[in-house]
């Protein structure tokens, strides 16, 4: 059957929680599509934000590493976009970096000469962008790279993107719900008390996971609002199942809808099934909540 006729399901979760429906989905003949969160504000990805006011990339970069795995893919590129950076000193990690940005990494040196300039030349540019004071300890390479990529195309996420799938074979697609820069999740408890960034909403203490979420808040810059990236409405369009998680439910699922331009472009495809796919067990920031307050 030709790829055009597949069925074309359009997945919005998190980077990592639907790994395993993400792979069992490559495994039949479909057409897939992730949308992954554009707010990611822990880990590598909140170190590189703050250092360049960019896009959260790791989300992105996760899910395209899964599309890899689970379409074969696992060439050097692959490995060298899955390898993250030592968690000791500042000054040992920024030696292994250079290991990779001079080319003289054993996985880069045995590269196609085209392949290698690529990834030389995103990693130069972002090696460029971040300055000397850089904290490269436990960083993804593959987030260096996507971001490097990111600033060479002009800050245009998807270039950077299809570039990035160019680069290790991958076939199926990986957007983020908004190309906007400097977007911002944050959460109102039911007390009235207010929890800022991604990374505190999924790790909400014990009183808090206690006294629930009463409304979550997507911002752009200034406070603006967050447009849709245009290659998500396309997909949505062409969609012949939309599917909601595996993830956590109100950083990785539900903010999605918060993105202007989602919800219509939803309710455009009349066709298109929906699907909800709830955790296998309650996160902290669902404690209490049944599958179908979910919904």
């Amino acid at each position: 059957m030709a790829e055009s006729r597949l069925p074309h399901i359009v997945l919005f979760s998190g980077g990592t929680a639907c790994r395993s429906t993400n792979l069992a989905l490559l495994s039949k003949p479909v057409r897939l599509t992730r949308i992954v969160p554009a707010w990611d504000s822990g880990g590598s990805s909140k170190v590189i934000r703050e250092s360049l006011g960019v896009l959260a990339v790791g989300d992105i970069r996760q899910a395209l590493m899964t599309m890899a795995h689970g379409e074969g893919r696992a060439g050097d590129v692959v490995k060298v976009c899955n390898a993250r950076m030592t968690s000791g000193t500042q000054d040992d990690a920024r030696t292994e970096f250079a290991l990779y940005a001079e080319g003289v990494h054993p996985l880069l040196e045995r590269m196609e000469p085209g392949l290698r300039g690529a990834i030389l030349n995103y990693l130069r540019t972002f090696r460029a962008a971040i300055g000397a004071d850089f904290d490269f300890r436990n960083g993804s390479i593959g987030n260096f790279i996507l971001t490097g990529a990111h600033l060479a195309h002009n800050s245009d996420i998807n270039t950077a993107i299809f570039v990035f799938r160019k680069l290790c074979d991958i076939a199926g697609h990986v957007w983020p719900s908004t190309a906007a820069d400097g977007v911002d999740l944050s959460a109102v408890l039911n007390d009235g008390t207010g929890v800022e960034g991604q990374h505190r909403v999924t790790a909400l203490d014990d009183a808090a996971s206690a006294t629930g979420i009463r409304d979550i808040v997507l911002s752009g810059r200034g406070g603006a609002a967050v447009p849709a990236n245009e290659a998500v409405l396309e997909s949505l369009e062409s969609a012949d199942a939309i599917v909601f998680g595996p993830g956590s439910f109100f950083t990785s699922v539900l903010p999605h809808f918060l993105v202007e331009g989602i919800v219509p472009a939803i309710a455009r495809n009349a066709h298109a099934r929906r699907v909800f796919i709830g955790n296998m067990l309650q996160c902290r920031d669902t404690r209490g909540l049944d599958v179908a307050r979910m919904l």
